[in-house]
C-alpha cells in the first residue's frame, strides 16, 4: 500500500505526522483491513481501510462513535477523521489496547456502563436516529418514527425481507410474521427510545489495560433497549454478572424469551443476507416458533 498520500492526508485531517515506518496489520474485522500506526507526538492510531466506494460505512461510524462518546455513559474510542485517498478509503481513530475479559468484575462493570447508556433517550421521544447508517455491511434504515412497532416491522423485518427477495429467496410466513409483530409486542408496545450501540455482540466489545469496557463498530440508533439485550444473547461472550449488573437498573420486560426471539430475527436475516448458508434454515426456524408452527 501506498502510504504517501494516506500520510498527506492524516497531516491535513489530523495534524499530525505519521511514522510510516511502524505500520503494523492488526484485526480490524472481516470488511476491513487494519493498521496501528504511530503518530507523532500522540502515539498510536487504528486506522480501517477499504475501497474509496465503502467511506459512507467509515463516515457513519465515525458519527456513531461521536454520538456513544457524547452519551458519557461507557468508553468508545476517539474518532479523528473519516474520508477518501485516491482509491481507499479510512477511518482513523484513537488507538485502545483491548483486551477481553469475563472476570465478574469486569462484566458487571460493562452491565452498569451498558444501563446507563440505555438512559439516554432520544430528545423528542422518537425511534430512529437523524441518518441512516449500516449493519455490518447492510444499510440499516433509521428515519424516525414514534410507533417502535411501526418502526420495527417496517425498518427493521420487512426491510430485511426485501432485501432477501432481491436476493431470489422469499421466506415462507414472511408477511404474516410482519402482521404478527402488533401482536408479538402487545405487552412491550411502548418502550424507552434509548441510545443503542445497535451491534452489541461480544466482538465489538473489550477492555481496555485498566479493565475499563470498551464498545467500538457501532450501528446506533434510538430503539428499545431490549432488542441491544437480546442481541448479546444470540452469539454469547456475556457473563451472568453482566446480566445481573444490567437487570439492577433495567428491569427485565414481560414475555423476555418471545421478545428477543423476535428481534434477534432482525440480525438473523442480516447474516442471511449477508453470509447466507445456515442463517437461512435459522430464520425459518425462528418465524415458524414465533407464529408457534409445528415442523
Amino acid at each position: 500500500m501506498d502510504w504517501e498520500p494516506i500520510k498527506l492526508w492524516c497531516l491535513e485531517q489530523c495534524g499530525v505526522d505519521l511514522k510510516i515506518d511502524s505500520c503494523c496489520p492488526v484485526g480490524g474485522g472481516c470488511i476491513h483491513s487494519a493498521f496501528s500506526l504511530d503518530l507523532e507526538p500522540t502515539g498510536k492510531v487504528f486506522v480501517k481501510v477499504n475501497s474509496a466506494d465503502q467511506v459512507s460505512l467509515f463516515q457513519t461510524e465515525l458519527d456513531g462513535l461521536k454520538h456513544l462518546r457524547n452519551a458519557g455513559a461507557i468508553r468508545v474510542p476517539e474518532p479523528i477523521a473519516a474520508g477518501v485517498v485516491g482509491d481507499r478509503s479510512l477511518l482513523v481513530m484513537e488507538w485502545i489496547s483491548i483486551h477481553h475479559s469475563r472476570s465478574d468484575s469486569d462484566q458487571a462493570d460493562l452491565g452498569r456502563k451498558l444501563a446507563k447508556l440505555h438512559g439516554n433517550l432520544s430528545v423528542d421521544l422518537r425511534y430512529g436516529a437523524p441518518a441512516d447508517n449500516y449493519i455490518g455491511t447492510t444499510p440499516q434504515i433509521n428515519k424516525w418514527n414514534r410507533s417502535w412497532i411501526e418502526f420495527f416491522s417496517i425498518q427493521r423485518l420487512k426491510y430485511q425481507f426485501a432485501l432477501a427477495e432481491r436476493k431470489g429467496f422469499c421466506f415462507q410466513d414472511s408477511d404474516e410474521l410482519v402482521a404478527a409483530v402488533p401482536e408479538i409486542l402487545s405487552s412491550h408496545s411502548a418502550p424507552e427510545p434509548s441510545l443503542l450501540h445497535g451491534d452489541l455482540w461480544s466482538g465489538n466489545v473489550g477492555f481496555d489495560e485498566h479493565g475499563e469496557p470498551v464498545i467500538f463498530y457501532p450501528a446506533c440508533y434510538y430503539g428499545d433497549r431490549e432488542a441491544e439485550i437480546a442481541f448479546t444473547r444470540m452469539f454469547g461472550g456475556f457473563s451472568d454478572s453482566f446480566y445481573r449488573a444490567y437487570r439492577e437498573i433495567m428491569t427485565p420486560p414481560e414475555h423476555e424469551a418471545r421478545l428477543h426471539s423476535l428481534y434477534n430475527l432482525y440480525h438473523e436475516l442480516n447474516h442471511f443476507n449477508i453470509f447466507g448458508g445456515g442463517y437461512r434454515t435459522t430464520v425459518a426456524q425462528t418465524i415458524r416458533k414465533l407464529l408457534k408452527k409445528r415442523e
